[in-house]
């Protein structure tokens, strides 16, 4: 499924370049440079599940993180919803930013111990959203843990009362408290166990079909992205080397990368969902 086919796009990337310093090696020696991002373009439609899998330092997470403005790239654009990210003001991108959430891979690592579940699904409602009366706020609240499997009442308990993959669920809901348009997900089943992965990721689907949500899905599970993806881009080494529905890629892979990942995948693992309806 291409971005035509599909809709507009909302998210365009185009020559993405990024690059991290290193040590220098002599005192006056050139600063080397590690390349991260290597001339990366992609392309994502509104409604549509795009996965970015490759190799631990593929580059899959810097492109996540320039995806949403926590890097600035050495070279190329990123645009969303029409918008050049980088060229934008602070208060652009704080406007942008509310239609933009990521869940992390780590769900207890991002959800604040101190903090009820409440304070922490609405933080990034409080910080982007001016205005939101505290009726409202609670209501907000209310209906993305309902949206997600938990009750309203969980707001007022804290993260260790739950198990790994209500945390989870949690991040979900807080990453759907702005009403966004893109949720980018970086690894977010890789902590959870094989039968909680697999709800999870029916619930990434079901929000999908719900809210017409986009996703940027940031993966290493082959299996994982033939369940949730329409199209994948394969990376490695910061550089992207196949692109296209899953499908394809995964029956006829062109790349001796792709095809070297495909052929390390077990043949067990979490299956394509059924779809509802006859």
């Amino acid at each position: 499924m291409t971005a035509g086919e599909t809709g507009a796009a909302l998210l365009r990337v185009e020559g993405l370049t990024l690059d991290y310093p290193l040590p220098r090696e002599r005192l006056l020696a050139p600063a080397p440079r590690f390349r991260a991002l290597d001339g990366v373009s992609l392309q994502l439609a509104k409604g549509e599940s795009l996965a970015v899998v490759g190799e631990s330092g593929s580059g899959k997470s810097s492109l996540a993180r320039t995806v949403l403005a926590l890097e600035r790239p050495t070279a190329g654009r990123v645009e969303m919803m029409g918008q050049d990210v980088f060229a934008l003001t602070s208060s652009g991108l704080r406007a942008l930013r509310r239609h933009a959430q990521m869940v992390f891979q780590d769900p207890y690592g991002s959800l604040d111990p101190r903090r009820t579940i409440g304070w922490t699904v609405a933080e990034p409602l409080d910080a982007l959203e001016s205005g939101v009366s505290a009726t409202e706020r609670k209501a907000r609240i209310a209906e993305v843990l309902d949206s997600v499997g938990l009750k309203p009442r969980d707001a007022e308990r804290f993260p260790h009362e739950f198990s790994g993959g209500q945390r989870q669920r949690i991040a979900i809901a807080r990453a759907l408290i702005t009403h966004p348009d893109l949720i980018v997900a970086d690894e977010p089943v890789s902590a959870l166990d094989v039968s909680v992965q697999a709800q999870v990721l029916n619930l990434f689907m079901d929000l999908r079909e719900r809210l017409g949500l986009s996703y940027l899905f940031i993966s290493h599970d082959l299996a994982v992205v033939r369940h949730v993806a329409d199209r994948v881009v394969v990376m490695r080494h910061g550089a992207v080397v196949e692109e296209g529905d899953v499908e394809t890629v995964f029956n006829a892979p062109r790349h001796p990368y792709t095809q070297a990942l495909l052929a390390a995948v077990p043949r067990v693992g979490v299956p394509r969902r059924r779809r509802s309806g006859p």
